[in-house]
């Protein structure tokens, strides 16, 4: 049994190029910056829908992390519960790596399309379902699938006002 080979399994791709890449962030240290830039992904995750939906990280640096809301209400209840935003953050982040929010009045930007269809759908689910399939057989033609969301949503909206 001397000549036996003991066979080492094999890494997958994905196992491979992780494994790459987080040796690479370590060796040029920026494994910290990855994580700075997941802060602002990660707010709609730590405050939940409503907060979200009125409020939207803009920036980090120097540990901070900058926070526009809709109105002075908002800025007063995010302010209230600051200790419990940092400790999810913290939590999700796996680091402390914020330190301190500041939170500023001002206007959110447009929320990405798939959120505006979602709240959509609901609204046009009272119509009745031949115009909801004469929606359907008009936006199969259209190929991106982003623009043929809008465009469903648009149609629905003028179907729907047309009913009232």
């Amino acid at each position: 049994m001397a000549g036996r080979r003991r066979r080492r399994k094999k890494k997958s791709y994905p196992t491979l190029i992780r494994g790459t890449i987080e040796g690479l962030l370590d060796r040029l240290d920026l494994r910290d910056r990855v994580l700075e830039g997941q802060a602002c992904k990660a707010w709609s995750e730590v405050v939940g829908g409503s907060v979200a939906r009125r409020s939207a990280a803009e920036r980090f640096a120097d540990g901070t992390l900058f926070v526009v809301v809709e109105s002075p209400a908002w800025h007063a209840e995010l302010g209230f519960i600051r200790g419990e935003i940092l400790g999810k953050l913290e939590e999700i982040l796996g680091k402390r790596i914020v330190t301190n929010l500041r939170f500023r009045i001002g206007v959110l930007p447009d929320p990405p399309v798939k959120e505006k269809v979602e709240a959509g759908v609901a609204e046009h689910r009272n119509l009745p379902l031949d115009q909801r399939q004469a929606v359907e057989s008009q936006v199969q033609n259209v190929r991106d699938p982003e623009l043929q969301e809008v465009v469903r949503q648009a149609l629905l909206a003028r179907a729907r006002a047309e009913e009232t």
